[in-house]
């Protein structure tokens, strides 16, 4: 009798306290890093607290009872700044949190949101977004200069990580004169360019080929390509000297 007695009350409790929903959702921000958000969504008890955690570290609790229906956090490291805005409505809400870097991304980041309903169930719920080491490369442009009988063709392109930048005609590679990259503070990307530099003559088609890495893998993105005036040694580069420049471009 005991045991039926409990297991309807088991029943009428999960009639009486609906569910506790958790969602987490993230996005590139350009010149910041990265949007999160943490969304929640209570049936009938109200929100008790929303613990936040980065790599499984907590470094936030929000509770409206305390802190009020909105709540504002900021906190700096030595690679990221972090802000938090935190909203509850009693059956819905929402945190906000906007991871900025201030150097170049090395690892994954992994922030939690753990959200539990009040008392008596205190029911808890936890959804997560990984951060990865990843953003795809801006569609590569061309910059075609000239000065006395040189022409200058430069390819730029940015990502996380760097981005490399091959050149060919048609389908045989050809080696770069210079090529740079650097981490620029505003845009949050790795900036790459690469020049090749050919002296006046015939018209070819020039195609500067984006590859990029995520999760150690090597992948052929975008391509851009443009008709120059070249000259007609571009396309008899010393033999030797074309497979020497073509071995440093695979290493």
């Amino acid at each position: 009798m005991g045991f039926v007695t409990a297991t309807t009350l088991l029943l009428l409790l999960g009639a009486t306290y609906g569910k506790v929903d958790v969602g987490m959702t993230g996005y590139w921000k350009e010149n910041v890093g990265w949007q999160l958000t943490c969304t929640w969504t209570l049936d009938s008890r109200p929100l008790q607290s929303v613990r936040l955690y980065k790599d499984d570290i907590q470094f936030l609790i929000y509770r409206p009872e305390k802190q009020g229906v909105n709540f504002n956090f900021g906190s700096s490291a030595d690679d990221s700044r972090l802000t938090v805005d935190c909203h509850d409505t009693g059956s819905t809400g929402k945190c906000e949190l906007e991871h900025e870097l201030l150097t170049p991304p090395m690892f994954n980041t992994t922030y939690k949101c753990e959200v539990s309903e009040e008392a008596p169930r205190f029911e808890m719920k936890f959804a997560e977004y990984t951060i990865e080491v990843f953003v795809p490369p801006l569609y590569p442009q061309l910059e075609i200069s000239s000065q006395d009988s040189l022409v200058n063709v430069n390819c730029t392109s940015a990502a996380i990580p760097a981005p490399r930048l091959v050149w060919r005609i048609g389908e045989q590679r050809i080696p770069e004169n210079f090529s740079s990259r650097r981490w620029d503070p505003t845009s949050k990307l790795w900036h790459s360019w690469s020049v090749v530099t050919m002296t006046q003559g015939e018209s070819l088609v020039l195609t500067c080929d984006v590859h990029f890495a995520r999760s150690g893998k090597l992948i052929m993105g975008q391509s851009v390509e443009a008709t120059v005036n070249s000259a007609d040694s571009v396309t008899g580069l010393n033999a030797a000297y074309l497979a020497a420049a073509l071995m440093a471009l695979l290493r």
